[in-house]
């Protein structure tokens, strides 16, 4: 029988590993800035997940006297990664700011859980002057500068092991 939780492990570093750096296409005229919309995260983290054994659900839900939003994403063999964060509007009984609030903790959420990268000048995509970060993945995390702590490099050595 197959170990769940290293098929678990597997594929969610094979999942994170997957994405490319994503680039920054709309303009924030609030603080004269760009983002990645959820309109090109969403298609992007479906397929990823569907190719690594993934779906994800999110939903908004009332709990402790706050808007929370939830992110679960659920793999093959019934394990699951979950999280939640509130949902802050200026007013909270406007549907609009509410949904605005929403759309945001979504992307964040999503970015946060895949570990998206997003690329912040176009222009060095265009002239291909593209500089990764330098450090490395370990248990499917990007982990900048640093060596792996003992339940890091166990968890390397799980996954080696499975290869």
């Amino acid at each position: 029988m197959e170990n769940k939780e290293a098929t678990f492990f597997q594929d969610y570093s094979n999942l994170i590993e997957s994405f490319e750096a994503i680039a920054k296409t709309e303009d924030n005229p609030f603080f004269k800035s760009k983002f990645v919309p959820l309109k090109v995260i969403l298609p992007l983290v479906k397929k990823h997940c569907k190719e690594n054994n993934f779906v994800f659900m999110q939903y908004p839900q009332f709990a402790e006297g706050k808007n929370l939003l939830f992110t679960k994403i659920m793999h093959k063999t019934g394990e699951n990664i979950s999280g939640s964060i509130e949902l802050v509007a200026k007013d909270a009984t406007d549907p609009q700011k509410l949904g605005g609030a929403m759309t945001y903790m979504r992307r964040y959420s999503l970015t946060c859980m895949f570990g998206l990268e997003e690329e912040d000048d176009d222009a060095n995509k265009a002239s291909g002057n593209i500089t990764k970060p330098k450090g490395s993945y370990i248990a499917g995390r990007f982990q900048p500068n640093k060596a792996p702590t003992e339940e890091q490099k166990n968890i390397a050595e799980m996954l080696d092991a499975i290869k």
